[in-house]
This record gives C-alpha cells, structure tokens and sequence, in this order.
C-alpha cells in the first residue's frame, strides 16, 4: 500500500512544476537521443572501416613465405599454390581463398618510365563481394596480354584505355623480363595505393611473365564468421601444405589498423559518459529545486511521523520516473534518427571519398545494436539514481521546525 501510495506521490510531484519538468525531460531526451545516434553512427562507422581493411587487401589472414612481408622479394614465393589452396579451401570454417602474385616494375607509354607494381590475381575470386576488382564484369576480365591499370596511374601516365603499356621488371629466378601489354580499362579500387601504383592481370598471366608456374607471393583467407578465426588458424597451421609459411591473421599483418578500430569503442564509451553526465545534472538540478521548493511540506510530513527514508523514496521514484521517460522518448527519437540515415548512409565528405590508412571508405550506414539499447537503459537508471543523491542527503538532514519556518 505504502509502495503504490508513494508511487503515487512521486508521479503527482513531477506535474507541479510543469515547465521545469519538460526541460528536464527535453535535456534527456536530447541526450538519449544524442547516444543513440552517435553509437550507432560509430557501429557503422567500424564495420565499414573493417570491411575496408579486411575486404579488398588483407582479408582475414593470409599467408606468405618466411621473411616475404619483411622485404617484399619476389623470389620469396609458394610453390605448389594449387595443392596448397585445395588444402586451405577443404578447412573447416574457410569461406574463400585465393593466390595473388605481386612485383615491381617499370611502366611506359613513352619514353617516361614509371614505378608501378604488377598484381596477379585469380578473376574469378576477386570479382566477387571484397576482391580487389569487385563486381567487374565479366566482359571487361583482362585476357592474355591485357591488363587493367590503377586510375590515378593512368592519369599520371595520360594512358588511355587501348594503349599499350612496355613493362620491365625481375622474375622470381631473379632474372629480367619485360612484355608488351594492352591497357584494357583503367579502374579505381578501394585500396588508394593500387589506384596510385597498380597493374592488374590475371594470375596466369602474371605467373608466366613472372616465370612463377603455379606459384604465388601471398594467399588470402576469408572464413565464415570472425568468430572462427582463431580456430581456423590452428588448423589451417597444422596443415602439411603450409609447414614453414607465415600463417597470419589480419590483425597481427596491421597491428596499427587494429589499434585504430579498437579505439572507436573507447571513443563509444567516452561519448556515453559525456552524455550521461548531462543527463545526471538535468535531473540532480530539477529534484534540487523541487526539494528547496517542498522544504516546507517536507518538514511538516517529517513532523507528523513520516521517516525521512520515505520522503528519499518518493525522491527516488519522481528522478526515476524522470529519468526512464526521458530515456524512452529519446530512443523513440534517436531509433527514428538511425532508422532514416541508415536507409540511403551517411556519405563521407559529401562526393568526395575518405580513407582509413589508405582504404577507401565511402559511405556509413549508421547500424543499432541491442547493447546500445541495454546500455542506454542501465546508464539512465544508474544516472537517475545518483542524481537524486544531493536531494536526498538533503531531506535526511531536514530539521522540521527549520523547514516550516521558510
């Protein structure tokens, strides 16, 4: 009876002061709302970041020959990539797999040479969700002698498509070799450093003008979920194929990469504090003034019998009340938020790209996650009890005969 009469109390409170209350109320759900968008912006924002990092250039582990990413020789190969891949591809909890054989050579239209690295790739795989030439069709595929050029390389060169480019570089033997090949299109991938410096052919191709038969530099590895990633890294180290090749996941080839996305859940987490805070002072400032103003009543109703405890329980219920409706509308208001940016994203920089240490990222499209949800409930509760400490420390020290006096 008790429970349901203060209850009752708290409720009736909050509609004194209606104008404070709304305030209060608007404070909340601005902040709610603020987090909600904000998370859900960052949750985007990471796993946008991480299908950049992971998709198109490192996957989720890859696998080389002892000393190969230290200094990036091309004679530093895989032999017997087939066998190898057919071992990695009949492991449990592999999605794809695919060789790509690398080299840097010098590319001219003219008389002007330039840098440029040729990358041999399996067209088949990388055409497909997170290759390197996503979604290229299969028309525009390069054949024998044809190749596909990085588009800030072609501008740098002013190559055209139908061009033909004279390329010189070192095969795996270590010794020169050098071919004509016919510039089929240019393209712009979601690495910045192959648009800037990329010569894509088939692997075929690219393994007979490397003289590197049924070799490759690097094997790239998706599995089906990241949380079989470690699992997958056992197994695929225990396999006879790969006995003394590097064997890494994407974390450990970009330690750097890792860090950064690790931190976008601090940065989460700090957002949430700041915003929490706010709340707490919108709630601690009106039950503060709500107790100055009932000082009064207060000490009349301590007067005639009634604990303080209760009156810090009616206290707790008018904050709670305060806090949790807030907390409604504004998931009601930061859902509707994501719900509309997530339907067309958030592009970066308007038609302009940005990148992430070198990849590409277009556009976010802001993602909510129960965990947000929760948290926002758990921190607006939490919030709504601390912010009626004050108040409440307040009441208990009230002196009854003091308090009917103002």
């Amino acid at each position: 009876m008790a429970f349901a009469t203060d209850f009752h109390i708290a409720f009736r409170n909050l509609g004194r002061n209606v104008k404070r209350t709304a305030l209060a109320l608007g404070a909340i759900l601005i902040a709610q709302a603020t987090v909600i968008f904000i998370s859900s912006f960052m949750n985007g924002y990471q796993k946008v970041g991480f299908d950049a990092v992971t998709g198109p250039m490192l996957g989720h582990a890859q696998v080389h020959a002892q000393g190969y990413r230290k200094d990036r020789d091309s004679q530093k190969t895989i032999p017997a990539l087939g066998a190898a891949l057919k071992a990695i591809r009949g492991t449990t909890g592999v999605a794809t797999a695919t060789g790509r054989t690398y080299a840097p050579v010098l590319a001219a239209l003219g008389d002007t040479g330039h840098t440029a690295e040729i990358v041999g790739v399996d067209l088949s795989q990388e055409t497909r969700e997170h290759g390197l030439l996503e979604r290229l069709p299969e028309n525009e595929w390069p054949r024998a002698n044809e190749v596909l050029l990085g588009a800030d390389l072609a501008a740098e060169m002013d190559v055209k498509a139908g061009d033909t480019l004279a390329v010189v570089g070192q095969g795996a033997d270590g010794a020169p070799v050098s071919g004509l090949f016919k510039v089929l299109r240019t393209m712009r991938t979601r690495v910045d450093g192959l648009n800037r410096k990329g010569i894509f052919m088939s692997l075929s191709e690219a393994q007979e003008f490397l003289g590197m038969e049924d070799q490759a530099h690097e094997i790239l590895i998706r599995v089906q979920g990241m949380e079989l990633l470690p699992g997958v890294l056992e197994r695929l180290k225990g396999l006879p194929e790969l006995k003394g090749y590097e064997v890494l996941a994407w974390d450990a080839l970009q330690p750097q990469l890792a860090s950064l996305l690790g931190m976008m859940d601090k940065a989460n987490l700090l957002v949430l504090l700041l915003v929490f805070l706010t709340a707490a002072a919108g709630i601690a400032n009106t039950m503060l003034m709500a107790t100055f103003e009932r000082s009064r009543e207060f000490g009349m109703l301590v007067a005639l019998g009634c604990r303080p405890r209760r009156l810090v329980r009616v206290l707790l219920y008018e904050s709670l009340f305060l806090g949790l409706a807030g907390m409604a509308a504004g998931l009601l208001a930061g859902g509707a938020l994501v719900w509309l940016t997530s339907i067309h994203g958030i592009r970066l920089g308007g038609a302009e790209n940005f990148s992430l240490e070198g990849f590409t990222l277009t556009v976010i499209y802001p993602t909510l996650a129960m965990q947000d949800v929760i948290r926002g409930v758990l921190g607006v509760s939490v919030t709504s009890v601390l912010a009626c400490l004050l108040p409440a420390q307040r009441v208990t020290r009230l002196d009854p005969v003091e308090a009917m006096r103002i």
